[in-house]
């Protein structure tokens, strides 16, 4: 063998977006995590113009549930987690589909992760896993976490993970590989728990200089394609 034929490089062929992959007409309940960039808020109004039910999540300093269906939880606190899905067992609000939009920093993340000082970019990498590897994670482990003797709380049995700059699609530079730690949890997830399916979507924003009608159009595609693609519905 080869010493070159060691290695492998991923690579991308661009294709048309495929119809929606949902053959069965209904309605689902979704837990959204939105991201500061707006882009999650955008797709929740969008998912409710169709007539689906949704509980959003932002980050915070700690656990609270400030109104109905919205909450709040510290990305890096375990226990908030677990109250956000006792919130939902109790209120029969258990979600049927999650997305989570927190992978999602725009140019800011951009602009840290370039930084020459190795402090900054120390911390801008655990910022990523605590929005990223490890909000997935403990997500997981509380949504899964027993209910009962020998019972386990699967319902929620897709979580899309959506990202920007972190995989390099079309020769750009991957700009945040800090975040592509959450590819190797959401490969691992459906292994330890076979009821939960798991997926990632990488993107790019529209850069901040876009006169603004442009790039209102741009996000308002972007959301519209990954309302096809997450909720696999035509309209």
């Amino acid at each position: 063998v080869e010493f070159a034929d060691w290695f492998s490089e991923p690579t991308w062929k661009r294709q048309a977006l495929l119809p929606g992959r949902n053959s069965r007409p209904g309605k689902y309940r979704w837990l959204v995590f939105l991201d500061k960039c707006g882009l999650g808020t955008r797709w929740v109004e969008r998912l409710k113009r169709q007539g689906h039910e949704v509980d959003t999540v932002t980050a915070g300093p700690g656990y609270q549930q400030p109104g109905e269906g919205t909450f709040i939880v510290n990305p890096a606190r375990a226990s908030d987690y677990i109250n956000l899905f006792a919130a939902l067992q109790t209120g029969r609000r258990h979600p049927g589909r999650i997305v989570h939009f927190w992978g999602v920093t725009g140019e800011e993340k951009k602009e840290q992760e370039g930084s020459e000082n190795a402090e900054a970019a120390i911390e801008s990498f655990e910022k990523a896993q605590e929005l990223g590897f490890y909000s997935v994670l403990y997500l997981v482990k509380a949504m899964t976490q027993p209910v009962g003797p020998g019972k386990i709380t699967t319902r929620g049995n897709e979580i899309t993970v959506v990202t920007d700059q972190m995989q390099a699609v079309a020769n750009e530079e991957v700009l945040s590989p800090g975040k592509a730690t959450v590819l190797g949890i959401i490969k691992v997830i459906p292994q330890e728990h076979p009821g939960v399916r798991c997926r990632a979507i990488d993107l790019e924003l529209p850069p901040r200089d876009t006169p603004q009608p442009r790039q209102e159009w741009q996000m308002e595609e972007l959301v519209e394609h990954l309302y096809r693609e997450i909720a696999g519905e035509e309209t």
